[in-house]
């Protein structure tokens, strides 16, 4: 590492420990305040992100003697190191991990500590996968079926390049990890009218309007600044989405209410690696009160005999089936479909994905 890439690095963590931003976007920021080269970039944030993953590990060299940047370079080059430095999370994440996965948790940790792979979701409407696996060969963009998705593909090379195709731009594909794509079987077959509550950026709204021509969806968010979003994403994907506020909810009723809660990230961490950092058990106790709240909503909005749909993309029991039993023990009428349980295992390409399905009955 030279003295340049060293200067740019120290800049980076002094930041991220000061405010805790979201790394893509503290990282997006500086390159660009200190105009930062291309090839830079990639050295600087391949850096920063080892601080991020063996932030321990980096911790333990420093107070060895070395200087920060050495000790990040070093913890870069390092192998051998004791599992709990070398894959560094907060004791709130061991716990939870040995709760649910016992004597696999350190496994499952350093598994949560490496990259998810970029993976898209097929629109079925425009074309099958493998016709679009074969377009995206041609634009030397090479893909791989996911497997657990049935229209997902793994992006093995020219991930880089997926944004500015043509078939992009007309909505065959959209970028999706598999285990979002396959949470969203959860929702009742006999579904007429769903509303996505916790919309985001529209994605599960997107991939059920693609399988199911005949499905009503609705989407809506507290952010309504992402509208904007999954208008354009609809409207590109050729799938028919009503977005409304969430005051423009009152006195509706749905078939099937879909919450994709708040949550801690815990399941996607290969994905948003510094999110171990960023949330603690305060920020966990803030997230468990909006994922009830969402709930409350939820059940006011689902018509009687009528199905939510709760998933996150969690493995902490706090926010999964604990959770659950509260909301339904509070609501007697709530009867679950199928047990709470994790949709997807570790170790696979998939990220850790929860969900349940609880019937209102009349």
């Amino acid at each position: 590492m030279n003295r340049y890439h060293a200067e740019i690095l120290e800049e980076a963590i002094e930041r991220f420990d000061r405010t805790l931003w979201k790394a893509d976007l503290l990282l997006t920021a500086l390159f660009r305040e200190r105009h930062v080269g291309k090839r830079d970039r990639a050295i600087i944030g391949d850096l920063f992100f080892t601080y991020i993953r063996s932030r321990y590990l980096v911790e333990r060299f420093i107070y060895e003697g070395m200087t920060r940047a050495d000790a990040v370079a070093r913890a870069h080059e390092t192998t051998d190191a004791p599992s709990e430095l070398l894959h560094s999370f907060p004791r709130m994440y061991y716990t939870a991990a040995e709760k649910r996965y016992g004597d696999g948790a350190l496994t499952v940790l350093a598994w949560l500590n490496g990259r998810a792979p970029t993976t898209i979701r097929v629109n079925c409407r425009r074309a099958p996968r493998d016709e679009v696996k074969k377009q995206l060969a041609a634009e030397s963009i090479r893909a791989v079926p996911t497997p657990v998705a049935p229209h997902g593909l793994i992006v093995v090379s020219g991930e880089s390049q997926l944004t500015k195709t043509t078939l992009y731009e007309k909505g065959f594909f959209e970028l999706q990890d598999d285990s979002s794509q396959i949470s969203v079987s959860l929702v009742p077959a006999d579904a007429n009218a769903l509303l996505d509550l916790c919309a985001g950026g529209g994605g599960k709204s997107l991939a059920l309007a693609a399988e199911r021509s005949h499905l009503a969806i609705t989407a809506s968010d507290i952010r309504v600044g992402r509208f904007a979003e999954i208008r354009r994403r609809a409207e590109r994907a050729g799938t028919p989405i009503t977005v409304l506020t969430p005051e423009r909810l009152t006195g509706k009723q749905f078939d099937v209410v879909l919450v994709d809660a708040p949550c801690s990230g815990s399941g996607v961490l290969r994905r948003n690696p510094e999110d171990r950092w960023r949330i603690g058990e305060k920020e966990l106790t803030d997230l468990r009160a909006s994922q009830r709240d969402c709930l409350e909503t939820a059940y006011r909005l689902t018509a009687s005999g009528g199905a939510i749909v709760y998933l996150t993309c969690s493995y902490l029991p706090s926010e999964n089936e604990e959770q659950v039993a509260a909301f339904c023990a509070a609501h007697p009428d709530l009867v679950l479909e199928k047990e709470p349980r994790m949709l997807t295992a570790p170790g696979g390409t998939a990220d850790l994905m929860f969900g349940v399905v609880v019937r209102k009955h009349p």
